[in-house]
């Protein structure tokens, strides 16, 4: 998955517009900003000793299991100026301030917001923490951490935070290989307490929540797909504001980079099930390959052999799976998912695929399932 040519171009442009004025040498503040200077921008690795907080390190084997010679884990938030309020607080329903249901307060999101937030992630992972902020800055989101029992994480958010624009949670310190979209946190909020409770309880990568109601905008999604969720129950193309059918969305870009940055991830979807029980699939209704030395390890069949030993009615969209087989939420409109199963794809609508790719996960429960005390988390927990 890359950015298409004209997001690197607008990308480009900016930087050299906005960002080269400001930048600040480390060596010395009287020091012109285009010095050209080989400390110019954020300090290279080396350039500065990290405080001992930015190091989590490794002090609690025993003399048997010593293994303390391994690389410490670096804290990439360390630096990130702390979250007023906290992270978790930030993700309240109060909190999020979304455009409500038919209220025509969420619009498209421009092509510059994507890019430059992409540009954030970036260059927090790549270890320039200033860098990230003022980026986050440049298009009115905020980026800040965690501090206490919530030191390690990373929150994105806009800073007008009615606009309907997605929340992005990442943990640097001890985390569990899985990415979390909680699409319709807003219109389905026990969608969003059980993404919550998923990645905090079992310490997940990644947690990315839609923020505004998914019939907040009566304008189409460009993408194929449909919905009876908004209006009188009539099956209708999905909204811009549909954070699962819609694809110029922070939330649709996180996706994408998440999956992009770390490859042997999980990404999965929590979604709400107008039925009974639950229904899991790979966004797909294709077969499920058993495992193999071709397929040693496929998101979808681990999750369904864990959910086969829950006593509630689950099934999957998906044949070759431990759990019986019912056609109902099956994710194939899933933005989210037809990106992940096709990692060649562009970030532009995608086509839904043959099959899935062994990474992606739709999980869609009947809301007594979900809330702060969804199975889901003791199912996530030995998944992985």
């Amino acid at each position: 998955m890359r950015l298409s040519l004209h997001l690197f171009l607008f990308r480009a442009t900016l930087f050299t517009a906005l960002l080269v004025p400001s930048l600040n040498c480390v060596r010395g503040d009287d020091v012109p900003a285009a010095c050209g200077c080989d400390g110019c921008g954020d300090p290279q690795p080396g350039d500065v000793e990290l405080p001992p907080e930015v190091v989590e390190v490794d002090d609690d084997d025993s003399a048997a299991t010593d293994d303390d010679d391994a690389a410490p884990e670096v804290d990439l938030t360390a630096l990130l100026p702390v979250c007023s309020g906290g992270v978790f607080a930030a993700l309240a329903p109060a909190a999020l301030e979304a455009p409500a249901d038919g209220s025509g307060d969420y619009d498209l999101e421009p092509a510059d917001l994507l890019a430059t937030v992409w540009a954030s992630f970036a260059d927090l992972m790549d270890g320039y923490p200033a860098a990230a902020v003022t980026d986050a800055a440049l298009v009115d989101y905020e980026l800040c951490r965690g501090d206490g029992d919530e030191r390690g994480l990373a929150l994105w958010r806009p800073v007008d935070r009615s606009t309907g624009s997605a929340r992005v949670v990442f943990r640097s310190l001890g985390a569990s290989p899985f990415v979390v979209g909680a699409p319709h946190a807003v219109s389905a909020p026990e969608t969003l307490e059980a993404a919550a409770a998923v990645f905090e309880e079992t310490s997940a990568r990644v947690l990315i929540v839609g923020a505004t109601h998914r019939c907040a905008s009566d304008t189409a999604s460009p993408c194929a797909g449909s919905t009876v969720a908004c209006g009188d129950g009539e099956e209708a193309p999905a909204a811009i504001s549909d954070m699962a059918g819609a694809d110029g969305t922070v939330f649709h870009v996180a996706h994408a980079f998440w999956a992009d940055e770390h490859p042997d991830d999980w990404i999965v979807t929590i979604d709400t099930l107008d039925d009974d029980g639950m229904a899991v699939s790979d966004g797909t209704r294709a077969t499920v390959p058993a495992a193999s030395t071709e397929s040693p390890a496929n998101a979808v069949r681990a999750f369904a052999e864990r959910l086969a030993a829950v006593d509630e009615d689950i099934t999957t969209c998906n044949p070759g799976l431990a759990l019986p087989v019912e056609d109902r939420a099956c994710g194939e409109q899933n933005q989210q998912g037809r990106l992940i199963n096709q990692p060649e794809a562009s970030l532009s609508c995608v086509d839904p695929p043959d099959a899935g790719a062994g990474r992606y996960v739709h999980l869609a429960a009947a809301p007594e399932l979900l809330g702060p005390d969804t199975v889901l988390v003791d199912v996530f927990a030995r998944t992985r």
